[in-house]
């Protein structure tokens, strides 16, 4: 592993989510090129999810770090939109922050941004022509050592002697790397959406301005209010919830009274929030997580990595994409310096470097990966539930002190 590897081609990056386009970014800033491989047809072309909220030490430190931050502090809502309240199937508070996060008033220091939003500032601040649409890849072969094919579903192959899986769970790029696929945890989530003009006023005092969790029998239900008086509801069923045998998802026409069904015997301001979302947004989506402890060996592989839910996918927690740009950062930083020098950097040097590089992304998502599957049990598990988040909630307050 000795010979010298120049940058004769641009840097591969598979997918054009938050860590991908984020390390785009920033290579772009450091003159490095780079192509970022999509396939979606469009920036439009599917819907990128509700609201999620930035943390100083990972999502808001890479914004900052690319130049972005001002730019999507205009997006951000603070206060009141952080606030969370848990309530259970009977209809029953368990705990509430709306009333001590008013406009003007004290915040958490974790914005909220919804998820189409980040991702437009992202691709704005790309050079033009960075991101090829339309290249959903099929396969990725290893050539040599130090030449890696993509090749896609309807656009030609191309070549490169490094390459970024940023494409996801069921990325394409890490069987380069080892050949374990994360599990099923047993979680499917119903995406819905509720337009302003549908949201009562019994339905906003439901929700209240942040995020409401609903959990009880392994299920929950999760409104979020989103940026332009939108909501966003997901409904989640549990392995754990008594429920009859799954059935295939319905037609459009059926799917509200297909999920109502999934909650009877639950408060009907429930059905209510279910039967206010457009029938035509509702779309299923089973969680999968990779086991906490799991580690691999990359072995001899050089010019290849992988970021965000490629290398560590865990159940939705609030740190999915805060990971993927800390990941995305780390990594830029690791390039530049690669190539910042007069020489080139050997064989050698690139894949102690990608090496490093992912035992600082594991060592950091680690313990985020164990927090979320401890989430999972308390929301869905057979001693989970409204009470028992709760619980853990106060908890974890308590220990962060008065400033949390």
């Amino acid at each position: 592993m000795s010979s010298p590897s120049r940058l004769d081609s641009p840097i591969a990056i598979v997918g054009g989510g938050p860590g991908g386009l984020l390390l785009a970014r920033y290579l772009q800033l450091h003159n490095l090129p780079c192509v970022v491989y999509e396939g979606e047809a469009s920036s439009g072309g599917r819907n990128q999810g509700g609201t999620l909220d930035l943390h100083e030490e990972t999502g808001l430190l890479a914004l900052r770090e690319t130049a972005l931050l001002e730019t999507a502090q205009a997006k951000m809502r603070t206060g009141p939109a952080e606030a969370m309240k848990i309530m259970d199937k009977t209809g029953k508070v368990w705990f509430d922050e709306n009333d001590d996060l008013q406009p003007g008033g004290a915040t958490k220091g974790r914005p909220e941004i919804d998820r189409t939003d980040l991702r437009a500032i992202l691709l704005d601040s790309l050079a033009p022509g960075t991101v090829k649409w339309n290249h959903r890849v099929s396969e990725v072969r290893a050539l040599s050592p130090d030449t890696y094919e993509i090749i896609f579903k309807s656009q030609p192959a191309v070549h490169t002697a490094l390459l970024i899986g940023a494409d996801g769970a069921f990325c394409r790029v890490r069987p380069l790397m080892h050949s374990t696929q994360p599990a099923y945890t047993g979680v499917t989530m119903y995406d819905l959406q509720i337009a302003p003009a549908n949201l009562t006023p019994s339905l906003k005092a439901l929700i209240g301005n942040g995020t409401c969790v609903v959990l009880s029998d392994g299920k929950g239900l999760f409104p979020q209010m989103n940026s332009g008086g939108h909501c966003r509801v997901y409904a989640a069923i549990s392995a754990h919830a008594e429920i009859p045998h799954e059935e295939p998802w319905p037609e459009v026409g059926q799917r509200r009274q297909w999920l109502l069904s999934l909650y009877e015997g639950w408060d009907e301001q429930y059905s209510a929030l279910i039967m206010a979302a457009e029938e035509e947004t509702a779309t299923p989506r089973r969680i999968y997580a990779f086991n906490p402890s799991f580690t691999w060996d990359s072995g001899e592989t050089t010019g290849v990595t992988i970021i965000g839910d490629a290398a560590h996918a865990t159940a939705p927690a609030g740190e999915g994409v805060n990971l993927a740009l800390a990941d995305a950062l780390d990594l830029g930083k690791a390039l530049v310096g690669l190539f910042s020098q007069p020489d080139p950097p050997s064989r050698n040097r690139i894949h102690d470097t990608l090496r490093d590089f992912e035992r600082t992304m594991m060592g950091r998502a680690r313990p985020k990966m164990e927090i979320s599957e401890h989430v999972l049990a308390q929301f869905y598990g057979p001693d989970g539930g409204a009470e028992a988040f709760t619980a853990s909630m106060k908890e974890m307050m308590h220990a962060a002190g008065p400033e949390a």
